[in-house]
C-alpha cells in the first residue's frame, strides 16, 4: 500500500496528535522545571553575592541578593517556558518523520515504543545541559546586574568555564577582561542557544 510521504494524512496526524499530547510536557511538569531552575539559580545568585559581591563592603550584600534573586526568578520562568517549547517543538519533528517513514511498516505500539526510547534518550544528555545553563545564566544575569552596582576599579571579569568548542565562545573563554572591557561581554553571554558560558566576576586584589 503506498502512502504519500510528502505530509501527514488524516489519519497519520491523528497518531502524530496522539503521540505529542502523551510525551510532551505537562503543566506540571514545566512547573516542577519552574521550582528546580529556581533553586539552582537562587544557590547560584546567594553564592555569587556572599563570595563576590560580599567583597565590597560599600554594598548591601542582603539587599542586593534579593534583587538579583528576583531578577533571577523572572528569569527562571522565562527559560522554563523555552525549554518547553522547545521539547515540544522537537518531538513534534521527530514523530512528525517517524510516522512518514513508517506508515504501514509499524504498529501504533511500536510507534509508541520508538518516541519513548527517543524521549529516554534525550533525556539522558538533556538534564545535564540544562543544569549548565541554568546555573551559567544566573551567573551571567547577576554578573550583569552587578557590574551595575560596583566601581569599575574594585573587579574584574573571567568568562568561565575556559575552554570551548562555539568558535564565538573560544574567543573568550578564560580570558580575564577589566571592568571596561567587561561591559560590552554583558551583551555577548549567552552567546548562542544552549550556552554555558558566563562572566565570573573576581575582585581585585
Amino acid at each position: 500500500m503506498n502512502h504519500d510521504l510528502s505530509a501527514p494524512n488524516t489519519e497519520q496526524q491523528a497518531l502524530i496528535d496522539a503521540l505529542v499530547a502523551a510525551f510532551a510536557m505537562s503543566d506540571a511538569m514545566t512547573a516542577a522545571l519552574v521550582t528546580a531552575i529556581q533553586n539552582a539559580i537562587y544557590a547560584a545568585a546567594e553564592s555569587y553575592g556572599y563570595e563576590h559581591i560580599g567583597a565590597f563592603p560599600q554594598i548591601d550584600v542582603t539587599e542586593l541578593a534579593r534583587a538579583v534573586q528576583h531578577r533571577m526568578r523572572q528569569q527562571s520562568v522565562t527559560q522554563a517556558r523555552s525549554v518547553q517549547n522547545t521539547y515540544r517543538t522537537d518531538i513534534e519533528r521527530f514523530i512528525i518523520a517517524l510516522v512518514l517513514a513508517q506508515w504501514g511498516k509499524r504498529t501504533r505500539r511500536q510507534f509508541y515504543e520508538d518516541v519513548e526510547r527517543w524521549a529516554r534518550s534525550r533525556s539522558q544528555w538533556k538534564s545535564a545541559q540544562l543544569a549548565l545553563v541554568a546555573v551559567g545564566g544566573a551567573l551571567a544575569a547577576a554578573a550583569a546586574w552587578v557590574t551595575q552596582q560596583l566601581p569599575a576599579d574594585t573587579y574584574q571579569v573571567q568568562v568561565e568555564p575556559p575552554t570551548a568548542r562555539c568558535p564565538v565562545c573560544a574567543e573568550y573563554a578564560g580570558n580575564v577582561y577589566s571592568a571596561e572591557d567587561a561591559a560590552d561581554l554583558v551583551d555577548v553571554f549567552p552567546a548562542h542557544v544552549n550556552c554555558v558560558h558566563y562572566l565570573m566576576m573576581l575582585p581585585v586584589s
